[in-house]
């Protein structure tokens, strides 16, 4: 548990592509297993930027080259639910009143019309611990056009 003070106390970390990027420890959460295909990486900082929104950079603070873009799948599909067994997300540390949320990765390309989501492996929050796990949506789609029909 962070100590009064210390979730204030700005960090720094230089990112290839972005520059200097400031957080403090409020914006930092663990991933247990580390992501699907990264699993040496288990601690990520969630920063938002005006110039990407409504996308989120997750980035490695384990190695600064390291992010990913991720983006509220309800803001492309309002429809969307995913469902999970809790047993499933044990390395969210799931407690009674826990506030949790959901991000789909987004994979861009040369040309921004054919940027893609993966609806397949969505990584699910535990806001209030500071927690994420990355799972697998069974009926999910890998490559989730995000402008459909372009």
């Amino acid at each position: 548990m962070l100590k009064s003070g210390e979730a204030k106390q700005t960090l720094e970390i230089e990112v290839p592509n972005l520059g200097l990027v400031s957080y403090t420890k409020t914006q930092v959460y663990t991933c247990e297993q580390g992501l699907l295909g990264f699993p040496d990486y288990h601690r990520f900082v969630m920063i938002e930027k005006d110039e990407v929104a409504p996308f989120r950079y997750l980035l490695s603070e384990e190695d600064s080259s390291f992010y990913i873009l991720v983006i509220d799948p309800l803001l492309i599909r309002p429809e969307y639910q995913l469902e999970m067994d809790r047993s499933e997300l044990n390395g969210l540390s799931l407690q009674e009143g826990d506030e949790t949320a959901i991000s789909v990765i987004a994979s861009f390309k040369d040309n921004p019309k054919e940027t893609t989501l993966n609806f397949k492996g969505p990584i699910v929050f535990n806001q209030t611990q500071k927690r994420f796990q990355q799972v697998i949506d069974e009926k999910g789609d890998l490559k989730t056009p995000l402008f459909p029909g372009q």
